[in-house]
């Protein structure tokens, strides 16, 4: 009798694990962007998927030159087709370090509204930087990855903040890209 009561805990453990697993992939077809989820789901990112489950979102590497010239260097973005809501990540970055393409996810799952709002970029930068500083690998050598020299930027803003001196908030705040996309 004790036995089968721990066979059935273990197939009762294992069939939760798949089941959240089978989850993460419905987000993306993507291999890459599959790991990066599983590194936020392996690293307790409940608010990331709370906000994915929520917008019913799907993500996915795209090539953003071909919705402008002017958008070919953003690095992610939240899209609607139809009924459908996707995060896209510039496909310039497919081969960045999975860390990284986990802090773009998680930095897109928090926009909420149809039109971001500075405290909403602000929300989602800050959590970005907050990922980075928890899946980055500090003894990991990245190389000269511009997606990583952002992230490493974004962190030390990140720590060099503290109560009402949020120097996230003011990079934002001063920068002219984030002056004509937000207003």
């Amino acid at each position: 009798m004790k036995k089968r009561l721990i066979i059935l805990m273990a197939l009762f453990v294992l069939s939760i694990n798949t089941a959240f697993a089978a989850n993460v992939n419905s987000y993306s077809q993507d291999a890459k962007i599959r790991s990066a989820l599983a590194l936020l789901d392996k690293n307790g990112a409940v608010e990331v998927f709370d906000n994915l489950d929520f917008q019913k979102a799907q993500v996915m590497f795209y090539d953003f030159s071909l919705i402008s010239f002017s958008q070919a260097k953003h690095y992610a973005m939240k899209a609607k087709n139809g009924n459908k809501n996707y995060i896209l990540i510039n496909s310039r970055y497919k081969n960045a370090p999975v860390e990284a393409v986990a802090c773009l996810i998680a930095h897109e799952s928090f926009h909420k509204l149809p039109k971001a709002t500075f405290e909403e970029e602000v929300t989602a930068t800050t959590q970005e930087a907050a990922y980075w500083m928890k899946l980055g690998n500090k003894s990991k050598d990245y190389g000269d990855d511009p997606l990583v020299s952002r992230l490493n930027g974004l962190s030390d803003l990140y720590s060099a903040s503290g109560g009402r001196n949020n120097l996230i908030k003011e990079k934002i705040a001063n920068s002219s890209f984030y002056q004509t996309q937000l207003n």
